[in-house]
Order: structure tokens, then sequence, then C-alpha cells
């Protein structure tokens, strides 16, 4: 919402620039006008070298203005790229998250704790395991996997990434699972998994995809 009205007085300079050069029917002239008026704002660094390019193209009639309006939606392209440039703390919080997640796992305690991580059309796929899907089910997996003698889980967050504008993400996990095996003894497995994260209205994190396999 804020980059509009900045956007909007940046064109009408640009095509005032333009105009005053255009009808002077030199196309070289605008680009040059164009480059000294874009040489002081923020993003002249990027720019100026496409500007020179273009400038070097002398061409006339309609040519000569595609050129312009080339130039022209290259600037616009420009300010709403570092406009939507994502803050690094998005991605920083999404890890935060993933991280108080698997300390709530590993108490093995909580259900509720931890099965609100998970969104409510949320989908686990487990490794070798039939797909799990919506928050009841989850809730039933979950309840299960804690009341089973000797089960543990944790994981260690590898990496995040979050969308450009900060609505979606992933994280990537090592596992390590305890649990019963076929003998009743206990077995401990390592895995790698990801978790698909939508962001909500209230700003949390939530999974809305978990999958896992088993590592080597």
């Amino acid at each position: 919402m804020v980059i509009l009205p900045f956007w909007s007085s940046m064109s009408r300079r640009i095509v005032r620039i333009v105009h005053s050069r255009w009808s002077h029917g030199c196309c070289f002239n605008a680009g040059r006008a164009l480059t000294i008026h874009l040489s002081r704002s923020r993003f002249a660094a990027r720019f100026i070298s496409g500007v020179k390019r273009q400038s070097q193209i002398h061409a006339t009639g309609d040519s000569a203005m595609k050129q312009i309006i080339r130039l022209m939606l290259w600037s616009m392209l420009l300010v709403f790229g570092n406009a939507i440039a994502q803050d690094p703390g998005t991605k920083d919080e999404l890890i935060r998250t993933d991280k108080a997640w698997s300390a709530a796992a590993s108490e093995g305690k909580d259900v509720e704790k931890v099965v609100a991580f998970w969104s409510n059309d949320a989908k686990i796929v487990p490794a070798g395991a039939p797909i799990i899907s919506g928050k009841e089910a989850i809730r039933a997996f979950v309840t299960q996997s804690f009341a089973t003698p000797g089960f543990r889980i944790s994981w260690k967050t590898l990496d995040a990434a979050v969308s450009g504008d900060g609505t979606m993400g992933y994280t990537t996990a090592e596992s390590t699972i305890t649990m019963p095996g076929p003998d009743g003894n206990l077995v401990t497995e390592t895995g790698r998994g990801v978790a698909v994260w939508r962001r909500d209205q209230d700003g949390s994190w939530k999974c809305v995809y978990d999958t896992w396999n088993h590592g080597p």
C-alpha cells in the first residue's frame, strides 16, 4: 500500500522528462535525462547501467518510443522489486517456531500444545504409513504416539525459507525417533523431514504439510 503513491510520483516525474525530451525528437537525450534524474534516487546503481545501454540505440519514430516505454517498465520493476524485499526477521521467526515445536514434542506430555502447531487442514505423511489429514486425525495420532511406552521424538531445524510476500515457508530438519521395535525393545531411528508452513492472519505460523523419511 505504501509503494503505490511513491511509484505514482516517480512515474509522473519520469513521464515529464520523457515528454520534454521527446518533443525535441531525440530518444538519446531522453535516455540521458532519465539517467541524470534517477542517479539521484536510491535505485541509481542498477538503473544507470541499463539506461546507458538503451540510450546507445539511436532509434526514431515508433521504435524510439518503444525504448522509452521499456525504460519506464524497467524502473517500475526495480521499484516494486525493492519494495517487496523480504524482511530477514521473518525467516528467523519461522525457525524459532519450528524449534519451539520440537521442544514441545520432545517433552512428550502436552498433546494440545504440540497439535496447535498444525493448521486445521494440515496433512502428515509419515514414512511408510498412510497419510493423516485434518486436525482431529492428527490429534489422535499424537495422542497414540505419546501413549506408547518409550516413545520420544525430537528434531533439529536445519534451514528455512519464506516466500516473498511472507505468507508461506518451509523448514528442513533432522529428526530422532525412539519407539518399541518388533521385539518390544526400544529402537532409535534418525530421519530427515520437510514441513511446509502458512502464516495465518494473526501472524502465527502453522504447519500445513509435514513429511519425513528414514535417514541413512
